[in-house]
């Protein structure tokens, strides 16, 4: 089994905080974690569970669009907990656990 941190957005290619609405963020958050999934030997069909974080609950509709994209058959459980803000300027992260290997 995979056990993750909290992703927040980071560019692959710069390291930099994504910053923009929570839709994009959303999508930088899952751009990294495929990389880290793939790096560990998993992907995407395999998380098994998800544990959203946002600091505004009114974020969840524009969450659940990105997230329903890329969990389009058979989406993982998940939790959505909304959080205060950090001292950094992004709005999500999202923590997976995933299987790894066959």
């Amino acid at each position: 089994m995979l056990y993750s941190c909290g992703i927040p957005p980071i560019d692959p290619v710069t390291g930099e905080i994504v910053e923009g609405t929570v839709a994009e963020q959303t999508h930088a958050v899952f751009r990294i974690m495929k990389l880290a999934l793939e790096a560990a030997g998993s992907c995407l069909e395999r998380v098994v569970k998800t544990t959203i974080f946002v600091t505004d609950p009114d974020q969840m509709e524009a969450v659940n669009g990105v997230y329903r994209g890329y969990f389009q058959n058979d989406p993982p459980v998940r939790s959505f907990v909304a959080v205060k803000p950090w001292p950094f300027r992004f709005d999500i992260e999202i923590e997976i656990v995933a299987s790894v290997g066959d």
